[in-house]
């Protein structure tokens, strides 16, 4: 019998016409991993990502056989101290919500031997979310006829509810005005600001007597 990862089991069998020799070829025998395996690389989909967002970490260079078992760790600083993470117990690992840089290992145990191997370290850098304010250059509320200018302030990409993607717009109706700037690093924040507008007064002028008389009276 073979230790390989495939082998040839051969047999004789005995009948009422004789003997014949059976063969099994190309029989997978899934031995299990023996000494420690090599955890090799931890690796990010994303090298960073935003504030709430997420990616995947995965291992490479890895060796193993069948028979071991993974756990993710993390830890808030360099090279740990690490803590187990929940349910993290695949060769990848998916990252949802992340609010802070977080650095990652992975641990890699042979069942057979009990021998455990330590991935490579792997940051995943967190970029913290613009926040931008509308500066308004006027009064938010005044009557029909006038506006105000809406300033979101400095970021390389705008897109306000109406449609503009500059930083400053004009507004004169009334409405809740929202901008989503984007920064260089891909990242999104959101402000909104409401513009009130009054109608005017309409009115009616009543004269108490007759609107064409001689002069000197009234």
């Amino acid at each position: 019998f073979s230790t390989s990862s495939t082998c040839v089991i051969r047999f004789k069998a005995t009948g009422n016409y004789g003997s014949y020799d059976i063969g099994i070829d190309a029989v997978s025998v899934n031995l299990g991993c023996s000494g420690a395996p090599t955890a090799g690389n931890a690796v990010s989909a994303l090298p960073s990502v935003c504030s709430g967002s997420g990616t995947t970490l995965s291992l490479q260079n890895s060796i193993v056989d069948g028979g071991v078992t993974y756990q993710w760790q993390s830890s808030a600083v360099h090279n740990g101290p690490y803590t187990n993470i929940q349910n993290a117990n695949s060769n990848t690992y998916q990252i949802t919500n992340l609010a802070a840089s977080t650095y990652y290992i992975c641990l890699l145990t042979c069942t057979n031997s009990g021998l455990t191997a330590t991935s490579t370290e792997v940051e995943v850098a967190v970029n913290a979310n613009p926040a931008p304010t509308i500066t308004p250059n006027g009064p938010l509320t005044f009557c029909s006829g006038g506006s105000v200018g809406l300033d979101a302030g400095s970021f390389p990409f705008y897109s306000w509810n109406f449609g503009q993607h500059t930083e400053t717009i004009i507004a004169n109706t009334y409405n809740f005005y929202t901008v989503t700037v984007t920064d260089n690093n891909g990242c999104t924040g959101t402000a909104t600001q409401l513009v009130t507008v009054n109608f005017n007064p309409s009115f009616n002028i009543s004269a108490n007597g007759p609107t064409t008389f001689c002069q000197g009276n009234s």
